[in-house]
């Protein structure tokens, strides 16, 4: 795979890299980056079969999180430098709030950092918006939603393409996953030729993307715990 320099994306100023003394756990399970007020570590939690820590921008959120108990430190996942921490990283919902594909990039390259196998992003699957208005519908969950960046598999390919190797990536997926509430989009007679070819495409919810490290039998064990819905793109690294 070829490489390419990543840009340093430029941290929010209120925050900084969370130290790894930070967490209550020595070494915990995973990180959760953009945890919020816990409930993505919940999913977290039944993925990896164990309790992890997490991370927020937001320190009423992190406060809220310690409240139920949490492992949970204020950070920024654009700033954030610990290496080998966790044996996965997450981020549900996070990718949206994110400035672009530049922002994009320096988060997957951080949270790979931040693992030892694996790391699972999970977020509305923006590629189904096309295919619904195909049909003359739209999902409100995809557009009720002010989000600052509508990222596609496309882009998660472009990183493994171009950074691939300077992370041992072995192995990728995305997964489509969840039925897709809909309604009518208000314009009537939309066609074309890219509406004509994208008729009868599944629709998603949500899309859920693997990233595996080094070796294959860590890519087969995110597989198993994480790879539900419909597998849309599975690609792993000859001989790793």
């Amino acid at each position: 795979m070829a490489e390419a320099q990543i840009p340093a994306a430029t941290p929010t100023p209120a925050t900084g890299p969370a130290p790894r003394a930070a967490f209550a756990t020595d070494r915990p399970l995973f990180v959760d980056f953009g945890c919020g007020r816990g409930d993505s570590m919940r999913v977290a939690e039944k993925i990896m079969r164990g309790p992890g820590a997490g991370i927020d921008i937001s320190a009423e959120r992190v406060a809220a999180a310690r409240e139920q108990g949490l492992d949970v430190v204020e950070g920024d996942v654009l700033a954030f430098e610990e290496r080998n921490i966790a044996t996965a990283a997450f981020a549900l919902d996070l990718v949206p709030e994110l400035e672009g594909r530049r922002a994009l990039e320096t988060a997957c390259a951080n949270m790979l950092r931040a693992a030892t196998d694996f790391v699972i992003l999970q977020h509305l699957c923006f590629d189904s918006v096309e295919a619904l208005l195909a049909r003359g519908v739209v999902a409100p969950d995809h557009l009720a939603r002010a989000v600052r960046y509508r990222p596609r598999i496309a882009d998660y390919v472009h990183f493994v393409q171009q950074f691939g190797a300077r992370h041992e990536i072995v192995g990728f997926a995305a997964f489509g996953m969840g039925e897709v509430k809909v309604e009518p989009c208000g314009l009537s007679g939309l066609g074309g030729a890219m509406f004509a070819m994208l008729e009868n495409r599944p629709v998603y919810r949500s899309v859920r993307i693997i990233m595996a490290r080094k070796a294959s039998a860590r890519f087969q064990t995110a597989l198993r715990r994480a790879g539900t819905g419909d597998a849309l793109l599975i690609w792993e690294a000859p001989g790793s």
